[in-house]
């Protein structure tokens, strides 16, 4: 059961550091980022070659992210919606704290300043919340008495959307972004499928249906408030410390996310072109490398989660990542983030014939940066999604 007094946000996946990180040290490495094209997604039977791809994307030496292009309509839909983030975060605050929902623990609507890491409010990123496939998930076949339980005990999962009246084509243009990234992640869940079905692991759940089935997946549109100065040594390097300006390392605890490339907007709502080398997403390997991960132009991103490391047995791995905001004044960076997951009640089983011991073996902690929880030390067999989301949330917030 989820217990709502310990979850601060169902999904809010980002931590934060406070300030005293060391100064960039040399360049960042540069990701070699896996590349697939929809096109080849859509055929029902991956061939080896995709599946290879899958492989070195997911596997135990990967990255833990891909890439695709050519989605259609994507690139349209991006420049709808991420613009709109700047004006989301810049409304006065009496209309900003009407979309706030304390009672889902601000995982729906506005949330600014509510995560708290060590003490500390994350007041660097502002995030807004929302169902991108159900303005509210339709629970009458159950009846007026149990659906109002459900709505009350997970609230993180099943609140209503809130839309700022202020800014009425924010709706379309999040949904429609949004839902093309599940459509697509449901593409590249049926390509992973055939890459567990293929390591000859034992009977398991489909990544695909999972993402086809979940009535509850969430979208995050995130707004990094830009820096008021240039960050010292900003053009230089990272050394895998981190500060303020970053969402800070973490592993998605769901099943997929799909990432929108992000953009970087000036204070006038304009796309700009952002020159700092060491701003954007960093994925750490479990060897223990770094590296800088950049979306192609036209490309969405998936990073696997460890409810999927879970269910696929260990074939596929979660990855710690982090973000770092630029280091240009007046500069702010936006993204929507969607999170596709079972819904609260989904049971998160191992294979057939594997054990506990054999999905937690490359999963303990000995090579997962500070501060972010071992896989080894949340999951039990028998969890739900739910009880999952509640013990990690409960170590990320303490």
């Amino acid at each position: 059961m989820l217990a709502a007094r310990s979850v601060v946000s169902a999904t809010a996946r980002a931590l934060s550091r406070p300030a005293g990180a060391r100064a960039f040290a040399s360049a960042p490495v540069e990701a070699d980022v896996v590349m697939i094209d929809y096109a080849e997604l859509t055929d029902p039977s991956p061939p080896p070659s995709l599946i290879g791809r899958i492989q070195r994307a997911y596997g135990p030496n990967g990255l833990g992210i891909l890439a695709v292009s050519n989605v259609p309509d994507y690139e349209e839909r991006r420049k709808a919606l991420l613009p709109l983030a700047r004006r989301l975060a810049s409304l006065p605050e009496d209309e900003l704290t009407k979309l706030e929902d304390p009672a889902s623990f601000y995982s729906v609507g506005w949330s600014h300043g509510k995560e708290v890491f060590q003490g500390k409010p994350d007041l660097a990123k502002g995030s807004f919340y929302a169902n991108p496939l159900h303005n509210e998930v339709d629970l009458s076949a159950l009846g007026e008495e149990e659906a109002a339980r459900l709505r009350k005990e997970y609230a993180p999962f099943l609140a209503a959307n809130r839309w700022p009246e202020s800014i009425p084509e924010l709706e379309d243009a999040f949904m429609q972004l949004g839902s093309l990234i599940v459509s697509t992640g449901a593409l590249v869940g049926r390509a992973c499928d055939a890459l567990v079905a293929a390591s000859g692991v034992g009977e398991t759940s489909s990544l695909e249906e999972v993402v086809l089935q979940s009535r509850v997946p969430k979208g995050r549109l995130l707004w990094y408030f830009p820096v008021e100065e240039p960050a010292a040594d900003s053009a230089t390097a990272f050394d895998g410390a981190i500060d303020d300006s970053w969402c800070g390392w973490h592993n998605d605890h769901g099943s997929l996310t799909g990432l929108c490339r992000a953009m970087f907007v000036d204070e006038d709502g304009n796309e700009a072109s952002v020159t700092d080398p060491a701003a954007g997403l960093y994925a750490r390997a479990r060897d223990g490398t770094v590296a800088r991960v950049t979306l192609p132009e036209g490309c969405m991103g998936f990073q696997i989660g460890e409810t999927a490391q879970v269910c696929s047995g260990g074939v596929l791995q979660a990855t710690p990542h982090a973000v770092r905001a630029a280091g240009a004044p007046g500069i702010g960076r936006a993204q929507l983030a969607v999170f596709m997951e079972p819904e609260w009640d989904g049971k998160m089983e191992l294979p057939s014939g594997i054990s506990h011991e054999d999905v937690m073996r490359d999963a303990k902690g000995r090579v997962l940066p500070k501060g972010v929880p071992s896989l080894a030390g949340r999951f039990e067999v028998g969890d739900t999604f739910g009880t999952f989301s509640d013990k990690t949330l409960k170590e990320y917030y303490g």
